[in-house]
């Protein structure tokens, strides 16, 4: 349909077509090989938000606001109680149960909290157990961060140098967030990463918390 002046209106025969079209492939040219491909993103929601209500409404919440992907929380509120998503000590299997019940629910997960810091006492145990759990559930990552009064960075490569090969093992990501303290920004992450220097240990930028706990602008770190 023209919506163009009159006088300038004129019929198109297949000639002027084929050069019309012509013209507009001309200019619709494939990317330069050197060009970057854009960033793929994928986007899921944490059970978090959901905290004070059951698992299932925050499985069907997810799953109804359109998300195609989830990652679990801390704790949901069952029977009157805070109950763990997935307790630190479950079995694998339990994992994999869990793992298929978002699945029926028709959200894949993709992610889960350590629930320790790497600092802690026992928090080789239970990372190692957690990547386990990863692994028998077919969850890609296993999110963890440092306490936002500082930790002992000496202790955080050695024990992360230990996690990655476990990790590895079992086709999971150990990632590492900012949280305030010696992980406050996505640089100091970066650098601990890259002190450990594994395939398996990577950072996980959280942009929010960069602004929350340090009131910095996460676009410049980030760019670091």
């Amino acid at each position: 349909l023209y919506t163009g002046p009159r006088h300038a209106r004129r019929d198109m025969n297949r000639r002027t077509f084929l050069g019309t079209a012509a013209t507009l492939s001309g200019g619709l040219r494939a990317a330069p090989a050197d060009a970057k491909a854009p960033t793929k993103f994928q986007l899921a929601c944490m059970t978090l938000p959901y905290a004070p209500f059951p698992l299932a409404r925050a499985l069907e919440g997810i799953k109804g606001a359109g998300y195609a992907f989830v990652a679990w929380g801390t704790t949901h509120r069952e029977g009157g109680k805070d109950v763990p998503v997935l307790a630190k000590d479950a079995a694998p299997e339990r994992a994999k149960e869990l793992a298929k019940r978002c699945r029926d629910a028709g959200l894949e997960p993709v992610m889960m909290f350590s629930g320790v810091y790497p600092e802690a006492a026992d928090g080789l145990e239970v990372h190692t157990h957690r990547i386990r759990q990863a692994g028998a559930a077919g969850v890609g990552q296993v999110l963890t961060f440092g306490h936002t009064k500082g930790g002992n960075r000496k202790l955080w490569v050695e024990r992360l140098r230990k996690l990655g090969p476990v990790a590895k093992d079992n086709n999971v990501l150990l990632v590492v967030k900012q949280h305030g303290g010696e992980t406050g920004t996505g640089a100091a992450c970066a650098e601990i990463a890259k002190e450990v220097d594994h395939p398996s240990v990577k950072v996980n930028y959280d942009a929010g918390n960069v602004l929350d706990y340090l009131d910095k602008d996460p676009i410049p770190d980030i760019q670091l």
